[in-house]
């Protein structure tokens, strides 16, 4: 299914463009503590990788702002989006979120908790900002995990996310539908990003 439903949304593209040279910052965080076990279970595949990897439950939408400003490579937010695209306990649209992470400098923006695809087909348009997009909509316990854990493994070689991703979950129509793996939207408009 995440081979099926990303096809729909991603952006062929034929440039190469790279996250700038640095060692990548991520921060894993949730608008809600009771998302506090699985921000603590996907920080921990980041960290596998990525040791510049920080965990924060916001209590508001403010705090959130403030921590953008300390100008993080990759937001892996849980959150619950309405069915009109709207951040529950936030003034954020989906929309906006995205303007705000990547006027914030954000490369790969992450929902990770599960909602109605019908909640991200009609709130989140990233409007031609370049950044890579990826929408949960069904975790399949154990599946998100084991998904997250392989592309961060591939990507922390230096392959691009994209590349990363098809290897994973298939993009052609013949491919069969791996029910192993998670239910996901992914739009690639940052093209083949690089996480170093």
């Amino acid at each position: 299914m995440a081979g099926i439903i990303s096809r729909l949304f991603s952006k062929n593209s034929h440039e190469t463009r790279l996250a700038p040279a640095k060692t990548t910052k991520i921060i894993v965080c949730a608008f809600d503590p009771k998302f506090s076990v699985l921000v603590q279970e996907d920080s921990a595949a980041y960290l596998n990788h990525y040791p510049h990897t920080n965990t924060v439950i916001f209590s508001n939408a403010d705090e959130f702002e403030k921590e953008l400003e300390k100008h993080f490579d990759v937001v892996h937010l849980f959150c619950d989006v309405d069915e009109t695209g709207a951040i529950e306990g936030t003034n954020y649209s989906g929309s906006g979120l995205i303007r705000r992470c990547y006027v914030a400098g954000v490369t790969l923006l992450w929902i990770a908790s599960e909602n109605d695809a019908n909640g991200y087909i009609n709130g989140f348009h990233p409007e031609g900002r370049p950044i890579n997009l990826v929408m949960t909509i069904n975790r399949k316990g154990a599946a998100f995990q084991a998904f997250l854990s392989e592309l961060l493994a591939k990507m922390a070689t230096g392959k691009s996310m994209p590349r990363a991703w098809v290897e994973i979950a298939p993009q052609t129509t013949s491919a069969p539908i791996q029910e192993e793996l998670p239910e996901t939207i992914f739009s690639a408009g940052f093209g083949q990003l690089r996480l170093l």
